[in-house]
């Protein structure tokens, strides 16, 4: 009997709405040359009759039924019984469309540099209907189609925090990742943990066709919903998923990977190269980086032989530096708005109270020219900016916000929609994630601000009336600018 060539696999969980179309999308493919793996993980409804009834007629599919939810990792179980030489992945609420794994295994077996490739997605409701690109679910996800890129590319994109994909567009080499399998610690990334494996290996490629369809459920019921549960999750993960960049074979590849990070000095103990890695993700990076670069330091400095050598290596005690870099850690709060500003690479962070006035100071480095970025990470709803202020001494003080030819070096995210008041600016963040940037120079008429000062107001939501007022009102304020 012939080998398949390509196994599939599906871990199957309460889905019986959606396990049959799934299954059958996989039956149906042009390329018929497969094995298809299902794993049931205890489903309380009728799951197992379902995909049970598929396995009788179809003897491509083997099938088993755990009787102990998570007593089993389903994809780690039949990977080490795969017999393909490709691995493609399917959830029980999702689709391929005809002729994704044709596709698919024709690039692989191709262009031998390409060790994973994924598919553009439609994503549909639980009706099946696609949704359509105003719809909140549809806004969400949508990031998670990317363009092709070279390796080296995808890797800083990943590691320094970008999207994941669509795990059931994957396919990728079986012989990559040997019986390994996935990190079944990571309940949320350990996808993204293998694509980074993946990734150390070989480039991925992705075919601009929506071959797959990934299903968005109702009521937060997608296991990778925007929770904050899942969010305070996704830091821990992505920290641990970090330790695989400081492994010996990759950390001498850093500097192509993160061009701004530079080891001057190859010849450098491991330990040193790790502590240089760990301070550039606290100085450069984002949460999960920033607990990781201070978890990475604590170990090195705490155990003789690692501290010894990298003290012995710089000369000097580094207790000192440790505790100011243990300052710069960002605890999430996601009671609060979080405001993120950085002037000249040096980031400072604020929580404040939604709903009331926030006055935030922040220091400027002593410099020509400012290069300022203002955010708000964590936020949905509305942020109204009152003034944006540089203060000097002796209370001597330039307000942005009022200043027309200041206004026009301002690039504004898309993420932000801009309403003019009396001529002076008003934000509005309609996304997670706003920001605005600008570049200032420092020393204006012989005046060197020592201070950024920023008032601000945020508020969860916008009311249906009030976001259609905003809209009118814009709209009219506008018009009055541009005349």
């Amino acid at each position: 009997m012939k080998e398949p060539l390509v196994t599939v696999i599906m871990a199957s969980y309460n889905h019986e709405k959606f396990v049959g179309k799934a299954i059958e999308s996989v039956l149906n493919q042009t390329y018929q040359n497969i094995e298809f793996l299902i794993g049931d993980d205890a489903s309380p409804d009728n799951s197992v009759e379902i995909i049970s009834r598929y396995a009788a007629q179809d003897k491509r599919i083997q099938f088993v039924s755990f009787e102990k939810n998570r007593s089993e990792h389903i994809r780690n179980y039949w990977i080490h019984r795969a017999k393909g030489k490709y691995i493609a992945i399917i959830n029980s609420d999702d689709e391929f469309e005809l002729g994704k794994i044709q596709k698919q295994v024709e690039i692989l077996e191709k262009d031998n540099s390409i060790g994973l490739v994924f598919t553009r997605t439609k994503y549909i409701n639980e009706a099946g209907e696609q949704l359509s690109a105003s719809d909140p679910k549809y806004e969400s996800y949508q990031s998670l189609d990317h363009t092709n890129r070279e390796r080296i590319e995808w890797l800083r994109y990943m590691i320094e925090g970008g999207r994941s994909f669509v795990h059931s567009s994957a396919m990728y080499r079986k012989d990559l990742i040997g019986d390994v399998g996935y990190n079944q610690l990571l309940a949320l990334m350990s996808d993204f943990d293998m694509w980074i494996r993946l990734l150390l290996q070989k480039n991925m490629f992705i075919i601009d066709e929506p071959l797959t369809n990934m299903r968005m459920l109702s009521g937060s019921k997608n296991m990778s919903a925007n929770t904050v549960g899942n969010q305070n999750r996704v830091i821990f993960e992505f920290s641990q998923i970090l330790q695989r960049v400081v492994s010996p074979d990759v950390i001498d590849d850093l500097t192509e990977i993160f061009p701004q990070f530079e080891i001057t000095d190859k010849q450098a103990p491991q330990p040193v190269k790790e502590y240089n890695f760990y301070k550039y993700c606290i100085d450069y990076l984002w949460q999960p980086h920033q607990q990781f670069g201070i978890h990475g330091m604590y170990k090195l400095l705490h155990t003789d032989k690692t501290k010894n050598e990298i003290e012995a290596y710089f000369g000097q005690k580094l207790f000192g530096e440790f505790y100011k870099y243990s300052n710069k850690l960002r605890i999430v709060n996601f009671n609060y708005p979080e405001l993120t500003v950085t002037v000249n690479e040096k980031t400072e962070h604020l929580l404040f109270e939604w709903d009331k006035s926030t006055v935030a100071e922040f220091t400027i480095p002593n410099s020509v020219n400012a290069d300022i970025h203002v955010s708000f990470p964590n936020i949905i709803g509305t942020v109204n900016i009152k003034s944006v202020v540089f203060r000097g001494k002796k209370g001597k003080s330039i307000k942005l916000l009022e200043q027309s030819s200041l206004l026009e070096k301002i690039n504004w995210n898309d993420s932000i929609d801009v309403v003019f008041v009396n001529d002076i600016p008003r934000l509005l963040c309609l996304k997670e994630g706003g920001q605005i940037s600008f570049s200032f120079p420092l020393c204006e008429k012989n005046f060197v601000p020592e201070h950024l000062v920023i008032t601000l107001k945020a508020t969860k939501q916008i009311p249906r009336k009030r976001f259609s007022d905003f809209l009118k009102l814009s709209t009219l304020l506008l018009r009055k600018k541009k005349t």
